[in-house]
C-alpha cells in the first residue's frame, strides 16, 4: 500500500466518523491545517501520521504486524537489522534520514514509506 493509498483511508475514515480536520487536528494536538497537508498532500511526519491512525481507530500494518507506536517502529526496524547504506541505495533514501529513523527520530511519512518499500516491507492501514 502506498502513502496515498494510506492517506485515502484516513479521508474516508475521517469522513465517515464525521470529523473536520481542525477535529481531528485538535484530537492529535496538531493544527488542522497539519492534519489536513497530510491527509490530502501526504505532506507530514510518520508520527503525525500515527496519530491520525489511531484517533481514526486505523491500524498500521508493516508485514501483518500491527504498529501502535513509534516503539514499535523501532522494535520492528532493530528486527530487521538495517544498514542504511544498503537500503539507501534501494529507496533513493538518504542515510542519514534512515538513520534518524532507526533512533527513533521523527522523518516524512513519503520517506518512511519509501524506506519500507526499500526494504521489501508492505505497509498497509487497516
Amino acid at each position: 500500500m502506498s502513502l496515498d493509498e494510506i492517506t485515502a483511508r484516513i479521508r474516508e475514515k475521517k469522513n465517515r466518523m464525521g470529523y473536520c480536520y481542525e477535529y481531528l487536528g485538535a484530537q492529535v494536538l496538531k493544527s488542522g491545517h497539519t492534519v489536513r497537508r497530510m491527509a490530502l498532500h501526504q505532506d507530514g511526519t510518520l508520527y503525525t501520521m500515527l496519530d491520525m491512525l489511531d484517533e481514526l481507530k486505523l491500524e498500521l500494518r508493516l508485514n501483518e504486524e500491527v504498529i501502535q507506536s513509534h516503539q514499535d517502529i523501532l522494535e520492528f526496524l532493530k528486527r530487521h537489522k538495517i544498514e542504511a547504506d544498503k537500503v539507501a541505495k534501494r529507496c533513493s533514501v538518504e542515510p542519514i534520514h534512515i538513520k534518524k529513523l532507526c533512533k527513533g527520530e521523527n522523518i516524512r511519512a513519503d520517506k518512511f514509506m519509501a524506506i519500507m518499500q526499500g526494504i521489501g516491507v508492505e505497509a498497509r492501514a487497516i
